[in-house]
């Protein structure tokens, strides 16, 4: 079931879009779609420092796992496995499920409990794994908000 309120063919009827008599002042060239398109941009950049924050807690994950420079660096090839597992199965699940809320809060809680098992990791394949769904989880929950919003105002942003 489509929701009647959004400017674009939204599955999800939580998500409202503004009213239709503002949005046909805005063109697509106009300074909303601009606001629009940097806020965008924002969200894709912050995700992606955040997601990127591993060198610093480097050499604790060392020690934790007892590795040396050289094995904790599988630790980058892990996350990259997970970073594009999760760009690309995400499509899939929100095609499947049509609700970014849900999927969003699966993915919220799957990052926190990836996240709150970090200090009992002692080897290099528990790390490795638990590193590999934090960058699954980071990268689709990027590309949930951002399909949200495309969803939401797509026609303000313009055309594609």
């Amino acid at each position: 079931e489509y929701s009647k309120t959004c400017v674009v063919r939204c599955p999800v009827a939580e998500m409202r879009a503004l009213p239709s008599s503002s949005m046909s002042a805005a063109s697509p060239k106009g300074r909303p779609s601009q606001v629009l398109f940097a806020l965008y941009v924002a969200l894709t950049v912050l995700f992606g420092v955040v997601n990127g924050v591993t060198g610093p807690v480097l050499p604790e994950l060392e020690a934790q796992a007892d590795l040396d420079s050289a094995g904790i660096g599988d630790v980058f090839l892990y996350r990259g496995v997970g970073s594009m597992a999760g760009g690309f199965a995400i499509g899939f699940i929100l095609d499947a499920v049509r609700d970014p809320h849900a999927v969003l809060v699966a993915l919220l809680a799957l990052k926190a409990a990836a996240e709150l098992t970090m200090p009992f990791s002692s080897d290099l394949e528990s790390l490795g794994f638990q590193f590999c769904i934090i960058a699954f989880c980071g990268n689709a929950i990027a590309t949930v908000i951002l399909t949200a919003v495309s969803w939401t105002y797509g026609e303000m942003m313009g055309p594609r």
